[in-house]
This record gives structure tokens, C-alpha cells and sequence, in this order.
């Protein structure tokens, strides 16, 4: 079973790029050709193509299970995913202080975008876990996190970071950031796009804040 996050992601990702290309298949027969012209029509974006192929691979599991497909027929079976260099990105102390006074630039503008880039900063954690938290996850010093990606586990923040929370209006409703779904994701990756240009750092990715 998924968890709730991950059946979304999971469904985002099938509903983008499983299902435009390979949703007319018959799920029978569905070779492995089909998923190779599938997953090389994925050459631009190697690590969303390696990120989905196990998601098909799943589907043909249960397929079997279920009896849609003869036993021991998936088609994404022993497939050589794509080699991915590693290239982390790492802020310098300049850069952190130009960005942290970019950040101030548009503090009246996009608040909930700002706050959302500056606890990615300062916590160390995933954009979904910032953007989703909710208050009574958190306590003086730290975020209790009941569905982060390998689990549940509690976050120690530091002063900094306690120090924006202070300053953020609670709403109602329980939500740390109440917005619409995907509206913050696109609020903050619109935001993100200025504010590298701006601060000099337009190799940087959200995930790099990290």
C-alpha cells in the first residue's frame, strides 16, 4: 500500500507521462517494444524516465496478480534505467546572504512563497514537507513529520527558522501554508525563476536549497 503522498505523486506522474503515451495500449499486450520507444521518447528527462519505469513495472506486476496479463510477462522487466551523473549544487556563504536579501525584495509581494524558500533553507527538509506541514505538527524547536518520505521521523530547526515561524499569521483550518493544491508548488516555482536571476545563481535548483 502507498502512501497518501506517494499515490499522488504516483497518479501526477501516470496522468503526465504513462497514460498520454501508452494509455490506448491494451494492458494484455503491451510489449516490451512499446515501453522502449516509450521510455526513449523519455531521453530529455533520464531521471523522471527512471522514476517512472518502476511505476510501470508495478502496474504489470498487479496486472498479472489480477489476471490481465499471462504470468511472468512484464514487459519492464530486468530494464537498464538510465545512468545519471550526480551533480549536487552547493550555495557559498555570498551567495546565501545574496539570496537571503533577494528573498527580503519580495517578502510583501509573494509571503508565502518567501517563507516557504527560507525554512527549505534553514530545516534541511523536502519542499512537499514544508509546503504540507501543519501547526500542530509543530512545537517549539521542531516538526514532528508523521508522513515524510521514509517515514515518520522529527525535524530539530534552529533558531532562525523558529524565528520566521514566529513572525507567520496562524489561520485557521490547521494548515501551515492553506492553499490550494499545487497552487503553492507553482507559487514558489514561479517565484524561483526570478529570484535565481536575480541573485546570480541561475544553475541552482529548488532541491539544491536543501
Amino acid at each position: 500500500h502507498w502512501k497518501a503522498s506517494t499515490l499522488h505523486n504516483n497518479r501526477q506522474g501516470f496522468d503526465r507521462h504513462i497514460e498520454p503515451v501508452l494509455g490506448k495500449a491494451m494492458v494484455a499486450t503491451l510489449t516490451r517494444q512499446k515501453v522502449e520507444r516509450w521510455f526513449s521518447g523519455m531521453s530529455a528527462t533520464k531521471g523522471m524516465a527512471n522514476t517512472m519505469l518502476p511505476l510501470l513495472s508495478v502496474m504489470m506486476q498487479q496486472a498479472e496478480v489480477y489476471g490481465y496479463r499471462a504470468p511472468q510477462s512484464n514487459p519492464c522487466k530486468s530494464f537498464k534505467r538510465y545512468t545519471l551523473v550526480a551533480c549536487e549544487r552547493y550555495l557559498t556563504p555570498d551567495e546565501l546572504r545574496c539570496l537571503w536579501l533577494v528573498l527580503d525584495t519580495h517578502q510583501a509581494s509573494s509571503p508565502t512563497a518567501v517563507m516557504i524558500l527560507r525554512l527549505l533553507i534553514l530545516t534541511g527538509c523536502r519542499g512537499n514537507e514544508v509546503r504540507t506541514v501543519k501547526w500542530r505538527h509543530y512545537r517549539q524547536g521542531h516538526w514532528y513529520l508523521p508522513d515524510s518520505k521514509t517515514g515518520a521521523r522529527v525535524v530539530y530547526i534552529g533558531q532562525a527558522a523558529v524565528d520566521v515561524l514566529a513572525r507567520h499569521v496562524r489561520r485557521q483550518g490547521g494548515e501551515l501554508f492553506p492553499m490550494k493544491k499545487g497552487a503553492s508548488v507553482r507559487a514558489v516555482s514561479n517565484l524561483w525563476v526570478k529570484l535565481r536571476i536575480k541573485a546570480d545563481i541561475a544553475d541552482v535548483r529548488i532541491h539544491d536549497l536543501r
